[in-house]
């Protein structure tokens, strides 16, 4: 009899082929695979008991193998073109089915004894390389997934930050607005009207081109004494006429003749 050793010994073996020539994974929609359908019949069928049949313990959530070089002998060779144990188990093993220790037990969540509707749920686990990229699908999908989320806070965060800003700048304008109003009203109170300014320079006359400017006449010696004279009230009469004076003005210059000084003054009327 082959020891449970040997079995294990032997799950490389080459796996099982259906009696029907199908592939084990084969699958036609939301059809049940036929090694999961075939697998169901042998379990269930009472012929079998004494080798497979429904586990007790678990009220039929898993089955067992009693004898495995017997089941192999003996109800392999009905269902399937192989009759290695070890294959059968592989088989298992790709199909989700988990192996208890120490015993040929062998369960899996959608194969239940009397829920046969289950069983599409039975498919064939993914090769190491699919299951590989779609982890790092995954991954990829959950990065991009985190940045998205992140670039959407940021975005949030930079719109509060513009509303922010256009309060400020609206705030500055009513503050601008209320100060040149206030300028305004200053300008208005302590500073002249510039028209009113206008029309005061349009009242004042405005000298003709023909007017000549005049100028004072130029003080003889005649004049220089009687100005003396007045200057001293009760000074002696006599000296009146040929009395010339003692300081004359700095701003004259005496040349002798009246005459001489006039054309030898030194501007021009």
């Amino acid at each position: 009899m082959e020891t449970a050793t040997e079995a294990n010994n032997d799950f490389d073996c080459d796996l099982p082929l259906p009696l029907d020539g199908t592939e084990p994974n084969s699958q036609r929609g939301n059809s049940v695979v036929s090694f999961v359908s075939i697998l169901y019949s042998m379990v269930d069928s009472k012929e079998n008991a004494q080798y497979i049949r429904w586990c007790e313990k678990d009220q039929g959530h898993s089955f067992e193998i009693l004898d495995a070089v017997a089941f192999s002998k003996e109800v392999l060779p009905k269902y399937y073109k192989h009759t290695n144990f070890c294959g059968f188990s592989r088989q298992l093993s790709l199909y989700g089915f988990k192996k208890f220790d120490n015993e040929y037990r062998f369960q899996n969540s959608n194969f239940i004894k009397g829920h046969m509707e289950l069983l599409k749920n039975v498919q064939r686990k993914k090769p190491q390389s699919q299951r590989k990229k779609q982890n790092n699908t995954t991954l990829l999908y959950q990065q991009l997934l985190s940045q998205l989320m992140q670039l959407q806070k940021q975005n949030l965060e930079t719109v509060t930050q513009i509303n922010t800003l256009k309060e400020m700048l609206y705030q500055l304008k009513l503050r601008e607005d209320s100060l040149e109003l206030k300028m305004q009203r200053l300008q208005d109170t302590f500073m002249p009207n510039p028209s009113s300014l206008a029309f005061g320079f349009n009242l004042m006359p405005m000298p003709s081109p023909n007017d000549t400017p005049t100028y004072p006449p130029f003080p003889s010696q005649n004049n220089n004494q009687g100005m003396n004279e007045d200057a001293t009230p009760g000074a002696n009469e006599t000296n009146v006429g040929n009395h010339e004076s003692p300081n004359p003005s700095p701003n004259f210059v005496h040349w002798g003749d009246s005459s001489q000084q006039t054309s030898q003054l030194p501007w021009k009327f």
